[in-house]
């Protein structure tokens, strides 16, 4: 019995600890971005993978730019004057498929047979529209499409737990303004669990009552 009850308690903090998964940034974080030291993506110039280090709250993390003609300079220092679901400079939605790719980068699942993060900033563009199919790669086409089925069948809806972070380089203390807008980028910042984390972890949290009653009686 008491097995059990360890085994429930064990399945509840888990799944508890998936819920609260998420990117620790928030609105006014000072954040610095850089190139990405693996450089296996695009570089300089030309999109992601670029690795985002919030000086704030000391996280980090990997991320793809959302439109191409935004620049960034690795030795500024930049502000998240906005976490939301559009572009600021073309107030662009956040599409579904685009969402898509970037969730499944971060959990280390490349979609489609591109592995390269040139690869995945093509098909996160593509998504966006803001490349034609004619310039982008066969590997970032397949990434594409298989966000596209994935949405078309079901298995993805919405954009999930990603976001588009919208960058400044400038902040005002006296007036809580940012300015002097730089880009946007992606992110993880939203937890939203699935119909099946809320019964799993419903099922361990009322196999606990039971147990409980077990022993008072």
């Amino acid at each position: 019995m008491k097995k059990v009850l360890s085994v429930l308690v064990a399945l509840s903090m888990l799944t508890m600890m998936g819920l609260a998964y998420a990117d620790t940034i928030n609105i006014g974080d000072q954040i610095k971005l850089n190139y990405d030291p693996t450089d296996t993506g695009y570089s300089s110039g030309h999109g992601g993978a670029f690795y985002l280090n919030d000086l704030t709250t000391g996280d980090n993390f990997y991320t793809f730019c959302v439109e191409t003609g935004e620049y960034f300079n690795p030795s500024n220092l930049y502000y998240v004057g906005g976490i939301s679901n559009k572009t600021v400079n073309t107030n662009f939605d956040l599409k579904p498929e685009a969402a898509y790719i970037y969730w499944t980068y971060r959990m280390n699942n490349t979609p489609g047979t591109g592995n390269q993060n040139g690869d995945i900033q093509e098909a996160i563009w593509y998504a966006l529209r803001e490349v034609e199919v004619t310039t982008i790669s066969q590997g970032a086409m397949d990434i594409y499409n298989d966000a596209a089925d994935a949405v078309k069948t079901g298995n993805w809806s919405g954009i999930g737990d990603v976001r588009v972070l919208n960058l400044y380089s400038s902040y005002s203390a006296t007036d809580g303004l940012f300015s002097g807008y730089a880009q946007d980028q992606l992110a993880l910042v939203t937890a939203v669990p699935e119909p099946n984390t809320f019964l799993l972890l419903g099922a361990g949290l009322a196999g606990l009552g039971l147990l409980r009653r077990r022993f008072k009686s």
